[in-house]
C-alpha cells in the first residue's frame, strides 16, 4: 500500500484535465491554439505532479541516487512552473476564443432569427400575393410554389411541394384537358422548348374554364426559371370593352358632320377627331401646337366678350359662331359648343365639346340677304323705270309731232326740240338698264354659239379700248352653246370691258375666256345658288387696280359707282347682274385691291342646239 497516497489521488484527478482534452478534442485542437497550450501546459503540471507522486513512494531512494536528496525538492517546480504559465497562456487564449464563440454564437442564432423571420415574411407574401409564382431549377424540378399557383391552375397541393418534377403537373393538366386533345409528352416538349427558347417570355394563354392567364418566364442565374402567373380576365374583357368603346366613338366621330375636340385647363386643344383635322389644314402634331383662342376670331353675329367671359367662368357655351383663318387663306365659319369638365376634387381640367363648319350656310345667308336687298331695289327700280318710261313715251311723242311742225314752219325752236328728243332717248336707255336690273325686261333667248357671237363685241371692245390695252381671248375646245339673248349678252361683254378699262388706266391685259362648267352639287366650293346641271362659264378677267370687299359687296347695286362725278351711271354692272339672273344664270366677282379683277358670267346651256339667230 506504500504506493496508494494522496499524492495518487492528486495525480489522478490533475491528469484527467489533459487526458480529456486530448481524447475529446483531437479534432479540434490542431486549429485551438489556446486549447493546444492549456492542454500542454496540463501536461507539464501532470508530470510535476507523477514525479512529485514517485519522491513519495518507496521509488524515492532511486530518484536521490540519481539526482542527489537535496536535489529533489527542486525537481517539481521545473515543471509546476512552465506548466502553470503554459496553463494560464492557454487558458486565457481559449476564454478569450470561447467569449469569442459566444458572440459568434449570438450573431448566429440573432442572423437565423431574422433569417427565419425573413423566410416567414416571404412565405406570407408569397402565399398572399395575387400572382402565381413557380420556381424551377435547371433540372426542371420545382422549387418553389405558393398557393396562388395551385389556385389558379386548380392543381392538387402535392404538385407544389419542393422536389416535385415540373413534369407532374403538366401530365395531370394534360389528362384533365388543359390543353386541349394535345398529348402529354408533346405539350410537355412544348412548355420546355418554349421556357429555353428564351431568358424571357410573355404571353397570354386561356384556360378552358374561359379564365385568361398573363404568364412570365425569366431565367435567373443561380436560382433557376421564375415563372408568374396573373389573372387578367375581368382587365382583358375591360380591355377589350374599352377598344369596342374606342371604337364606336371613332366611328360616330368620324361618321358625324361634327367634329369633336378638347381642350386642357390652360386651354391648349389636347384632341380633335379627324373631320377637325381635315377641316384645320394642318396635321395633328402641328394643330396640337396652336392655341385655340389664337386661331379663332369673332363674328359680327358673336358675343365674342360673354364667350370669354364663360371661359373664365368655366361656363358652358352653345352654338357660338366664330372664323378661322384656313392655311391657304380662305376664311371659314363654324359654330362650337362645349362644356367644362372637373376632376374627382372638382378642380377644372378643360373643355369639351363639338363644332360644326357653317361656312356654306354662312355663304348662302349672306348671298340671300344680298338676293333679297337686290330684289327689293330691283322692284323699286322697275315700277320707277316703268313709270318713268310712261313719262318719255309722253315727251317723245309730243317731241316728235312738234319737231315736225317745226321742219313745216322752218321754225327757230327745232335745234332745241331735237335736244329734247335726244335726252328723252338717253333716259329711255336708263329706263332700259334699269329694266334689266329689275329682270323685267324681255329676253329673246336662242342657242348662241359664244364663239361666233362673240366675235364682233369683241372687235367693237379692240377698237374702243385703246392700245395700251391687251385683249387675250381662250377658248375652250368643244364649247357648248348657251341660252341666253345675244344683244343683252354683248351689252353685259361691253359693259365689264368699259369697267376694266376705266381699271387700267395704265393699261394692262383684258382676258376673257369661256369654257364648260359641270354644277354637281350644292355646296361650299359651289354657294351660287344655280341648281345641279351644265352651264358655260364667261370669264372676264383684268389686271389693274382690283376693288375692296366694301366695293365688291355693293357693286352690283343701281346708281353705285366708285368713278368721279359724270364719269358713269351706276348702272352698268346692275344690268349685267340683272340680265344673268334674267337668264337663270349667276354672276360672280373675285377682286383684292392691286391684283385686278375677275368677273365670272354662268349661263345654261343651250341643250337642243340650236343655230344661232343673229
Amino acid at each position: 500500500m506504500a504506493y496508494i497516497n494522496s499524492e495518487l489521488i492528486e495525480l489522478l484527478i490533475i491528469g484527467v484535465f489533459p487526458a480529456a482534452l486530448l481524447y475529446f478534442f483531437k479534432e479540434i485542437l490542431p486549429r485551438e491554439s489556446g486549447m493546444r497550450m492549456m492542454t500542454y501546459g496540463l501536461l507539464f503540471v501532470t508530470i510535476g505532479v507523477a514525479i512529485n507522486y514517485l519522491i513519495h513512494t518507496p521509488l524515492r531512494s532511486e530518484f536521490s541516487a540519481l539526482f542527489g536528496e537535496e536535489n529533489l525538492n527542486f525537481i517539481r517546480p521545473l515543471f509546476y512552473i512552465p506548466g502553470g504559465i503554459i496553463t494560464f497562456i492557454g487558458v486565457t487564449k481559449w476564454f478569450r476564443r470561447i467569449i469569442d464563440f459566444q458572440a459568434e454564437i449570438r450573431l448566429r442564432k440573432n442572423a437565423e432569427r431574422l433569417a427565419s423571420e425573413k423566410n416567414e415574411l416571404i412565405e406570407q407574401v408569397l402565399e398572399s400575393s395575387t400572382q402565381g409564382i413557380l420556381l424551377i431549377d435547371k433540372n426542371l424540378v420545382i422549387q418553389l410554389t405558393n398557393r396562388r399557383f395551385l389556385d389558379l391552375l386548380d392543381l392538387p397541393e402535392k404538385f407544389g411541394r419542393p422536389g416535385t418534377p415540373y413534369k407532374d403537373p403538366i401530365k395531370y393538366l394534360t389528362k384533365r384537358g388543359e390543353y386541349g386533345d394535345g398529348q402529354f409528352e408533346q405539350v410537355y416538349s412544348d412548355w420546355v422548348n418554349l421556357m429555353q427558347k428564351s431568358e424571357f417570355l410573355h404571353f397570354q394563354r386561356s384556360r378552358p374554364n374561359g379564365t385568361i392567364l398573363d404568364i412570365e418566364s425569366r431565367w435567373i442565374p443561380g436560382m433557376g426559371q421564375l415563372c408568374t402567373f396573373t389573372d387578367v380576365t375581368k382587365q382583358s374583357y375591360a380591355e377589350l370593352e374599352l377598344t369596342k368603346s374606342k371604337e364606336k366613338f371613332r366611328d360616330f366621330s368620324e361618321s358625324a358632320s361634327d367634329w369633336m375636340w378638347e381642350i386642357d385647363e390652360k386651354l391648349a386643344l389636347t384632341y380633335i377627331s379627324e373631320l377637325g383635322i381635315k377641316l384645320s389644314g394642318y396635321d395633328y402634331e402641328e394643330l396640337l401646337q396652336k392655341p385655340p383662342l389664337k386661331t379663332l376670331s369673332a363674328v359680327e353675329d358673336a358675343n365674342w366678350e360673354k364667350a370669354l367671359v364663360n371661359f373664365s367662368e368655366r361656363g358652358p357655351f352653345k352654338d357660338f359662331h366664330c372664323a378661322y383663318q384656313h392655311p391657304d387663306d380662305t376664311k371659314l365659319f363654324i359654330s362650337v359648343s362645349g362644356k367644362p369638365f372637373f376632376d374627382s376634387s372638382n378642380v377644372f381640367k378643360g373643355y369639351r365639346g363639338v363644332g360644326r363648319d357653317i361656312t356654306a350656310r354662312k355663304l348662302v345667308e349672306e348671298q340671300l340677304q344680298q338676293s333679297q336687298k337686290m330684289e327689293a331695289i330691283g322692284r323699286l327700280t322697275g315700277g320707277i323705270a316703268h313709270d318713268f318710261n310712261n313719262l318719255l313715251a309722253i315727251i317723245l311723242g309730243n317731241a316728235e309731232l312738234l319737231k315736225e311742225k317745226s321742219e313745216e314752219n322752218q321754225d327757230d325752236a327745232l335745234p332745241v326740240l331735237k335736244i329734247i328728243e335726244k335726252t328723252a332717248l338717253r333716259g329711255a336707255e336708263l329706263t332700259q338698264q334699269l329694266l334689266s336690273f329689275s329682270r323685267k325686261q324681255r329676253l329673246q333667248p336662242s342657242s348662241i354659239d359664244l364663239i361666233e357671237g362673240m366675235s364682233d363685241i369683241i372687235a367693237l371692245i379692240g377698237r374702243s379700248l385703246g392700245e395700251d390695252i391687251h385683249i387675250e381671248v381662250n377658248h375652250t375646245e368643244g364649247l357648248w352653246n348657251v341660252l341666253t339673248d345675244l344683244g343683252q349678252l354683248e351689252n353685259a361683254i361691253l359693259n365689264l370691258a368699259n369697267n376694266a378699262r376705266d381699271a387700267m388706266p395704265n393699261g394692262g391685259t383684258l382676258t376673257i375666256t369661256t369654257e364648260n362648267h359641270h354644277q354637281k352639287r350644292l355646296g361650299l366650293k359651289n354657294h351660287n345658288g344655280l341648281p345641279a346641271g351644265e352651264y358655260v362659264s364667261l370669264t372676264v378677267a383684268d389686271t389693274g387696280c382690283g376693288m375692296t370687299k366694301k366695293t365688291i359687296e355693293n357693286m352690283f347695286e343701281p346708281f353705285f359707282t366708285t368713278k368721279d362725278v359724270g364719269k358713269g351711271t351706276g348702272l352698268g354692272l346692275s344690268m349685267v347682274f340683272g340680265f344673268a339672273k334674267q337668264s337663270n344664270g349667276h354672276v360672280s366677282v373675285k377682286s383684292q385691291p392691286g391684283s385686278g379683277t375677275t368677273v365670272k358670267l354662268l349661263l345654261p346651256r343651250a341643250l337642243d342646239r340650236l343655230k344661232k339667230t343673229a
